[in-house]
């Protein structure tokens, strides 16, 4: 088992550094080339309608006005190019909702474990109506056993809904009512909730779609995985390594 202090600065550092740079980048870069992309995208669309609508020998296979036609290839070209912009924005909005739901789940169940290892006492009302073995009790102590039976139940949480986990992490720490570690900050369970059915729609219902304000949400999102840590903090003073994060990030130990 790793040692739970460590374990908890290194899924500090995986979660709420990492992957969450991942995403920011991977938008900031498809923002940059954007408009670059734009007159490209153009002139592609316009090479396309012009060789199957324009040529001489497919003249008599579409209906409509000989003398219309530059129009219509002109206008058809624009909305070709205009649908792949919409469609990249889309599939990049796709990918960061799949991507962020991925990390504040990874972070929510990180933070179940790190909790089961530092406290399996508060995790017990989770087994209580669970069978032992008479021979697992003649050879275990009672908290060997509680150990190893909130091991075993903590481990089936990684397949449970990212709702589930935060739920349970939420009982095992009680914050106080609008608890926050960090300034314009407040945890909002519905919001939570509608991201989840959001990822669950972008999947399996209506499919990728530009999402309106998604840096906004993204930027929510991202203060919540802090904030499943803050509630480890909150609850069994657990601390973040800033030594540990120096020596992985730039190969030096920061300054006593």
């Amino acid at each position: 088992m790793p040692n739970p202090e460590t374990f908890f600065t290194e899924a500090f550092m995986r979660w709420v550094i990492d992957r969450w740079v991942v995403i920011h980048s991977f938008r900031r870069v498809f923002r940059a080339g954007l408009s670059p992309a734009k007159p490209v995208v153009s002139a592609y669309a316009e090479r396309i309608v012009r060789e199957y609508l324009g040529a001489p020998e497919n003249a008599e296979l579409y209906i409509g006005a000989p003398e219309h036609r530059d129009e219509t290839m002109t206008q058809l070209a624009h909305a070709m190019a205009a649908a792949d912009i919409e469609n990249s924005q889309a599939s990049v909005d796709a990918a960061s909702v799949v991507f962020a739901h991925a990390i504040l789940d990874g972070a929510a169940f990180d933070c179940c474990r790190i909790s089961s290892m530092i406290a399996p006492a508060d995790w017990e009302v989770q087994i209580a109506a669970r069978q032992v073995p008479l021979t697992v009790l003649k050879e275990a102590s009672r908290e060997e056993i509680v150990r190893d039976m909130v091991e075993k139940y903590v481990a089936t949480l990684e397949r449970e809904s990212l709702l589930k986990k935060v739920d349970l992490l939420f009982a095992r720490c009680q914050p106080a009512a609008g608890w926050s570690p960090m300034n314009n900050y407040a945890f909002n369970r519905a919001r939570l909730e509608a991201f989840d059915q959001l990822r669950h729609d972008t999947i399996h219902g209506s499919g990728p779609r530009p999402i309106p304000n998604l840096d906004v949400e993204l930027d929510y999102l991202s203060r919540t995985t802090f904030f499943l840590f803050g509630l480890l903090n909150h609850r069994y003073q657990l601390k973040v390594d800033l030594s540990y994060i120096a020596r992985r990030s730039f190969g030096v130990s920061p300054a006593p």
